[in-house]
């Protein structure tokens, strides 16, 4: 091999491990605002510790042999590739000493360490791992074979990135479903009803999962099952608490059935029974048909038109566009009959 060959060779190969290098550290780098948002202070913290263990272990473990292969390569010259299996083989041997000294004596040094034995045991096989790495590539540098040392770099920094993205999530996953549970339920904005029966209408129970609860469930399930509840908003204060706030409807008329009158809201919603004992305008010409606490107001087709004036003049009133004083005045009949009536120009 030629000077000028070998120079090339030698610069093509500086510039191969110097970008490798840039991908190793630079992704690593890239991480950390990553990770402080991901974790919290003291689970960053843990994990920088974990980090300035490795980077001491995968000495210890490796025997820092990857720095003896330049000398053997000329020392032991066609011995290296055994002297290379043999450096292996005493790897591995050391890392199953390790493992069995490290978990005998776990319980003398584990609660100093602050780390868990599966913990201590991920950091021993990736320090061994590390140790195998840093081996492989002072191998390729002997033989200037950059490009083997720059997949392995990609490689590398990426899997750790995507594995660490990915053991976080499973992580936060995790915690989400086993430990946000529901141990107190708030009831803000009722007055008809009490907290016991809106908690019961959501179906909500203590120890259900906080983050798994339906929103669209609950509020279906209240207003089902209490007709005077016109909204529901759910707020989630973590790790364990769950507000219910609710706006109740009030009765602004009442209508005839077969069965008795029913009170119902502006928008024609049947809310119960009429007893009397609510003071509200009695509209006349309008029958509901099969009415049920919950249901919409239902009539003949011969009494939509009307039903559809009554609707408009309840919600005129209950917006304040008419006082009920001024509706009491006349029948309700008399109101919602013309055609073309309009309540914003009620008639004199």
């Amino acid at each position: 091999m030629s000077e000028e060959t070998k120079g090339s060779k030698v610069i093509r190969a500086g510039i191969g491990y110097t970008v490798g290098n840039y991908l190793l550290k630079g992704l690593t780098f890239l991480t950390v605002p990553l990770f402080s948002r991901l974790l919290s202070t003291a689970e960053y913290g843990v994990f920088n510790a974990y980090l300035a263990y490795q980077t001491i272990l995968y000495l210890l473990v490796g025997l820092a042999l990857h720095t003896s292969l330049k000398n053997a390569k000329y020392r032991y010259k066609e011995e290296f590739d055994r002297y290379n299996s043999g450096c292996i083989l005493l790897v591995i041997v050391h890392l199953l000493l390790w493992l069995l000294v490290c978990n005998l004596l776990y319980p003398l040094y584990g609660g100093a360490a602050g780390f868990s034995r599966v913990v201590v045991n991920v950091l021993l096989l990736d320090s061994f791992g590390t140790a195998l790495i840093q081996f492989f590539n002072v191998y390729v540098g002997i033989y200037y074979r950059y490009i083997s040392f720059l997949k392995l770099s990609v490689f590398h920094a990426v899997a750790n990135l995507a594995l660490s993205v990915l053991l976080i999530a499973a992580a936060i996953i995790v915690a989400c479903v086993v430990f946000f549970r529901v141990n107190a339920i708030q009831v803000e904005g009722n007055v008809r009803y009490t907290p016991e029966e809106i908690i019961d209408a959501s179906g909500i129970r203590i120890g259900d999962n906080l983050i798994a609860l339906s929103r669209s469930r609950i509020s279906t399930g209240i207003r089902a099952q209490l007709p005077y509840v016109e909204g529901v908003a759910i707020h989630r204060s973590y790790p364990d608490k769950l507000v219910i706030r609710v706006t109740e409807r009030v009765a602004s008329a009442s209508v005839d059935s077969a069965e008795g009158r029913w009170l119902i809201s502006s928008q024609g919603k049947l809310l119960e029974k009429d007893n009397g004992s609510v003071g509200t305008v009695q509209v006349a010409g309008l029958t509901a048909v099969g009415p049920y606490a919950g249901g919409m107001l239902q009539v003949a087709e011969e009494e939509q038109a009307t039903l559809g004036y009554v609707k408009e003049l309840l919600a005129a009133v209950e917006s304040g566009r008419i006082s009920e004083e001024r509706l009491n005045e006349r029948p309700m009949g008399y109101w919602g009959s013309a055609p073309g009536w309009s309540v914003l120009q009620p008639p004199p």
